[in-house]
Formats: C-alpha cells, structure tokens, sequence
C-alpha cells in the first residue's frame, strides 16, 4: 500500500491495484479484488507497437507474463522494470507526499 493521509493505492508485484480517496473502504476510486491467487489489476498500462498493432504490459499482469520483470516496492513508491518488443520500460508509481493523486511515471528506450 503506498498512500498519504487524503489519497493512496494497492499495488502487488503483478500490477497496479485499486487506488482510493480519503477513505480506502468508503471511498474506491477504481474496483477492488479480495483475491490474492489470481490478484488482478484494477489499474493498467499499456503499450502499442503502432507499426505491427502489438499490445503489451510493462507490467506483468495483464498482458506481460511473458517478459521478466523486476519489481521493487520502497518507501512510497513501487518500480517495475521490463524488456520485451525491443524496448526497455521503467514505469514507477508513487504518492506525492502532500497531495491526492497518484503519479505513473514511464520511462521507454528502444
């Protein structure tokens, strides 16, 4: 769980889980799953080859069980790095510490 006192989400090492307001039992801004065996992903990513239409995940759930990935959850922040289609990607999400808004940084090298 990474939040602030006005904002926070879930994330797991498959992907992005459900992010609430204020309140993480009143307040869901996005569904949540009480499934730990298969832990969806209520939040996604994707990425598009516009060239050959291939969609992918820089994430491993859904679409990106294919390619290893390294996750690593810190203080306030989980980071996820992946290769796979010929790119690098690095998406990092995190909680301002004052503010009520998640933040999905991408990072893409080919």
């Amino acid at each position: 769980m990474v939040a602030n006192p006005l904002f926070g989400f879930l994330v797991s090492e498959s992907g992005l889980g459900y992010s609430w307001a204020g309140n993480s039992q009143q307040y869901r801004l996005t569904p949540w799953s009480n499934d730990p065996t298969i832990d969806p992903p209520a939040e996604v990513v994707y990425l598009r080859d516009e060239e050959t239409g291939d969609v992918w995940t820089p994430t491993p759930r859904p679409l990106g069980l294919n390619a290893p990935t390294l996750v690593r959850h810190g203080q306030g922040y989980t980071h996820f790095e992946q290769s796979s289609h010929g790119l690098k990607q690095e998406l990092r999400v995190f909680v301002p510490t004052g503010d009520p808004v998640k933040m999905i940084a991408l990072r893409v090298w080919n």
